[in-house]
């Protein structure tokens, strides 16, 4: 190995010492909280963080409902709803039920919901026995209809007047009479009565008979409300009596004054 070069003295360097002041400002560090082994930063912890750590906890309470209270409240409002329709019906009771016919009575008293009902009758055969005994001498009868409209136990009867349908001297007849008797649609039932009669001018009016049996006649009682009103009969009473004839009629539940 050759000669050893020798090296001059070195002048000794001052030990370095960390500025941890001026470091601190530079990378911005501030008061730190300890919590357990980790440190966090106040300035440095984002705004997320930042947020959880102030939120306070927020409690919502849960009231069960009063099964009670909601039942009164239902039945309350019932009541309340009745009593006002109560009111309007009886203030306005035409607001509340209707007449589909518009003849001034409501659906629910109206026993006919077409118009102005009424019963109209047809007499179609009238015979008298050829064996009978109908007038003094032997002649023909003079023949009316005597028809009686009264209410649904047939009492209180009103006649139609006949003297203008009085057929003199007839041994038969076909279509022989016919009209129309007008009942107030908020009458819920009617009775018609039915009787032929011989006209005597001298003295008393001999009811014919057409009856089988007794009575001499007929009444029809009717539950117009029911739907009631429409019969049709034929009797062919011949050689019970001397007064007896054979009769066929038709009633049925028809418009009145042209009324549909």
């Amino acid at each position: 190995m050759g000669p050893s070069t020798p090296v001059g003295s070195v002048a000794p360097v001052a030990p370095i010492t960390p500025d941890t002041q001026d470091a601190s400002n530079k990378i911005g560090i501030q008061d730190t909280v300890v919590m357990g082994n980790v440190s966090i930063n106040d300035a440095q912890q984002s705004p997320a963080a930042q947020h959880t750590v102030g939120m306070q906890p927020v409690l919502t309470t849960i009231t069960q409902p009063n099964n009670g209270e909601m039942i009164q409240n239902v039945v309350a409002i019932g009541i309340t709803i009745l009593i006002i329709i109560g009111g309007i019906w009886f203030a306005f009771p035409e607001w509340l039920t209707s007449d589909d016919d518009n003849d001034g009575i409501h659906n629910d008293d109206d026993w006919y919901g077409e118009g102005n009902g009424g019963l109209a009758i047809e007499f179609t055969i009238f015979d008298i026995w050829d064996e009978g005994y109908y007038d003094d001498g032997g002649g023909n009868p003079d023949v009316y209809a005597y028809v009686g409209l009264g209410d649904g136990n047939c009492n209180n009867m009103v006649y139609y007047e006949y003297l203008d349908s009085i057929h003199e001297d007839v041994a038969s007849m076909r279509n022989w009479d016919e009209w129309a008797m007008d009942i107030p649609d908020d009458q819920q039932s009617a009775c018609v009565s039915v009787a032929i009669y011989d006209e005597d001018s001298w003295g008393y009016d001999d009811i014919l008979d057409y009856v089988p049996g007794s009575p001499t006649s007929y009444e029809h009682p009717f539950n117009l409300a029911a739907g009631e009103g429409d019969i049709s009969v034929f009797e062919d009473n011949r050689g019970e009596n001397e007064l007896s004839i054979a009769v066929s009629y038709k009633i049925s539940r028809v418009a009145i004054d042209g009324a549909e």
